[in-house]
């Protein structure tokens, strides 16, 4: 296996985390916090065209039950939308294939919805169609990688570097308490479904790029990533898929589609076909979920370049 590097410490967040389990509900900005959610979604749908066309998924019977009415064929945009941030919702909908968006209405308004979002045309990578430059294993030698070591900071860069974009106080409640939730496995087997931090650090133990993501058995779900020194996010993306390739994984789901992601190889594939993969992965326990559950907070740190070798 790589060999370790001395263990960086991340430094502290300085983003306001709600502490949730994953049935407790993050709430809405204090202008809304005691509003009931049915008045809140009349008020948005009367107020804006969009949200009266896209399918509500008010909770995770509702969108378990949108996708056995066959919503991946009837979906005419890219979104749903929902009132609801209950984590164990978000997993639900994690597990399920949808990117966790969240939105703030009207900015500044503290009013928050969730856009669960399946692509119609979502762009995937087969691990092991990976590829990585020869430009990018050069820059590697001087750079540490680990997995789960610094969630909280990996938000705060992604943060730093795109604003609070779709990272607004309840999303990073939801997902904080699905990161925590493997902790809920008292020494059983680790979570098939689970939030994910990647890390990626330089000599003097900065964190000079990262991403969170989503462990969904044996697929893995890119949600966000920064950077803070030029090429650190190309080199971050390719260590990843070469851990993710090394542990058994087999399909990593980027999202939206961009050229560098083609670079590594990836693709573009229907939305039925996505789901179809996905649902062919997601119960499959691999080498990465065994090397998370014998370590505590999570692997490394990984010398990148032995990684990515």
């Amino acid at each position: 296996s790589p060999g370790k590097a001395a263990s960086p410490a991340p430094a502290p967040s300085a983003l306001h985390w709600p502490e949730l389990d994953l049935n407790t509900e993050p709430l809405q900005g204090a202008r809304w916090a005691a509003a009931p959610r049915d008045r809140l979604r009349a008020l948005i749908v009367t107020q804006i065209s969009a949200f009266a066309r896209r399918p509500y998924l008010a909770d995770e019977a509702g969108a378990v039950a949108s996708l056995a009415a066959g919503l991946e064929h009837s979906l005419a945009d890219d979104f749903c939308w929902s009132l609801c941030f209950l984590p164990a919702f978000v997993l639900r909908l994690c597990r399920e294939g949808f990117l966790p968006i969240c939105s703030e209405i009207a900015g500044g308004s503290g009013l928050y919805v969730l856009l669960p979002k399946l692509h119609a045309q979502r762009c995937v990578l087969d691990l092991d169609a990976l590829r990585v430059q020869r430009s990018t294993r050069r820059r590697a030698r001087a750079y540490t990688l680990t997995l789960n070591h610094a969630f909280r900071a990996v938000a705060e860069g992604c943060v730093e570097q795109h604003g609070e974009n779709w990272l607004y106080p309840p999303m990073r409640g939801a997902l904080w308490a699905l990161f925590e939730a493997r902790g809920e496995r008292r020494g059983g087997p680790w979570p098939l479904t689970v939030a994910a931090s990647v890390e990626l650090w330089d000599a003097e133990g900065n964190l000079v790029a990262g991403e969170l993501g989503c462990i969904n058995g044996a697929c893995y779900t890119s949600f966000t990533g920064f950077h803070r020194v030029p090429n650190t996010g190309v080199l971050q993306l390719a260590a990843t898929g070469r851990l993710l390739q090394a542990a058994g994984m087999a399909l990593w789901d980027l999202g939206q589609d961009f050229p560098y992601k083609r670079q590594l190889g990836a693709r573009l594939v229907p939305r039925v076909e996505f789901l179809e993969r996905l649902r062919g992965a997601r119960d499959t326990r691999t080498e990465l979920h065994a090397r998370l559950a014998e370590g505590e907070p999570g692997l490394g740190p990984l010398n990148a370049l032995e990684v990515i070798m």
